[in-house]
């Protein structure tokens, strides 16, 4: 307890990388102590410098903060929300989808991490809904990366865009020659209840670049899907090069 109390109070972060008996003490503190480090380590930056980011950015880009901690600080402290946090919206941190490996897509579940921590993120009443489309799309274009389909389908329906990045995770759907992938971020998702609504339009165009790609992966599927239903043809460049092969 000592040893929180003066990690608390010095204001010295790296003090559990002093040796490893203090790594291992800090990291199996109890979560109320790293919930008020937390919240120490966040007023001490706002008292030095300008804050640039929300409170919860902040808070979800140290690896500390997991749900217990989070409940922690929502109901000991008092936190007021709104749609933005000062203005600032809360990003998705590259640290919750930097360590996902790729797998084959049928054994991804709805229980795979991160997908029950956004959840509880989502539906938190006190929390900013976090912007999907943070650090230029980073998890989007990760999760196809991985085939996890399901965290896929999560971030495109709170807002997702695969337009980030000159579409960059469709490319990488291409590359994957996963065309139901290509497919779901392409086409708005239609349900029963809206087949009577009027066609939405897509997520994003179909390009001569992503024809490219598809033809460079020898993807003949999403070529064919591109050219007979999205109507893209291939220019004399990449017409050469489909003769050339």
């Amino acid at each position: 307890q000592l040893l929180y109390e003066v990690y608390m109070f010095s204001g010295w972060h790296s003090l559990p990388l002093a040796s490893k008996h203090l790594y291992t003490v800090f990291k199996c503190a109890p979560s109320t102590v790293h919930a008020e480090y937390l919240l120490t380590r966040h007023a001490d930056l706002q008292g030095r410098t300008r804050p640039t980011r929300s409170l919860f950015t902040r808070l979800l880009r140290n690896r500390l903060c997991t749900q217990t901690v989070l409940d922690i600080i929502c109901r000991t402290h008092c936190i007021s929300m709104t749609l933005h946090d000062n203005g600032k919206p809360v990003e998705l941190p590259r640290r919750l989808f930097r360590t996902l490996q790729s797998r084959s897509a049928n054994s991804w579940t709805l229980q795979d991490q991160p997908l029950p921590f956004l959840r509880y993120l989502y539906s938190h009443s006190r929390i900013s809904p976090p912007d999907p489309n943070s650090h230029e799309g980073y998890a989007l274009t990760k999760a196809v990366s991985v085939g996890f389909t399901p965290l896929v389908r999560f971030l495109l329906d709170k807002g997702a865009s695969p337009d980030c990045k000159d579409g960059i995770a469709v490319h990488v759907a291409i590359r994957r020659r996963d065309l139901s992938l290509v497919k779901m971020l392409i086409e708005p998702d239609t349900t029963p209840k809206s087949a009577k609504k009027r066609r939405l339009e897509d997520r994003i165009k179909v390009d001569q670049a992503m024809l490219k790609t598809a033809i460079a992966c020898d993807a003949r599927d999403i070529v064919k899907y591109f050219m007979d239903e999205k109507a893209v043809m291939p220019d004399m460049q990449t017409l050469r090069h489909m003769s050339g092969r």
